[in-house]
């Protein structure tokens, strides 16, 4: 079974994520966004693996259906002294790929911060005409003007990680 890192062409090599495949025609930053794009898309697809697993046999109000909200009431009552969810939690991450609930915190911290800077709003821009709202005329060509901005500056195209042991632990194991 391949990991989440080898599934995204990359390695780790002294504690730093290393790009194995790379395509002669991109330029390095674009490289990297492609690699954290599918690393990021693998968490998903796992998150929802894991509602999945999760919320199997339960009741219709008892399910999660962001998973998200799980995690925060796992950690949450937790603490309050109900370690139900947690434990229900921990038993189905053991079955896909086993991380620890703070290597899944990590996972979730990483693509909320690259969602965050692939997701902003401003990339909708819409022009106020004549009192009202107009979008963008030619949406494309200014998506693709922006990507090649983004491209050729390397902006965004790295994401710092205070905990990246405990994120990359994680992406060994799923």
């Amino acid at each position: 079974m391949s990991t989440i890192l080898e599934k995204a062409g990359t390695r780790l090599e002294n504690n730093d994520l290393v790009i194995l495949q790379s395509d002669k025609d991109k330029c390095r930053g674009e490289d990297a966004r492609d690699c954290i794009d599918v690393i990021c898309h693998i968490m998903g697809m796992w998150q929802v693996e894991a509602l999945k697993l999760y919320n199997r046999s339960l009741r219709p109000e008892s399910k999660y259906y962001v998973f998200i909200y799980l995690y925060i009431d796992a950690i949450k009552k937790e603490k309050e002294g109900n370690i139900g969810i947690k434990n229900r939690l921990d038993m189905v991450i053991k079955r896909i790929g086993n991380p620890t609930i703070e290597e899944v915190g990590e996972m979730m911290a990483y693509r909320r911060m690259r969602n965050s800077i692939s997701h902003k709003k401003k990339w909708d821009i819409e022009k106020v005409k004549n009192g009202r709202k107009d979008g963008v005329k030619n949406k494309k060509t200014y998506d693709d003007v922006l990507e090649r901005f983004r491209e050729a500056t390397g902006g965004d195209a790295y994401i710092y990680v205070e905990k990246k042991d405990v994120l990359y632990s994680a992406l060994r194991t799923i």
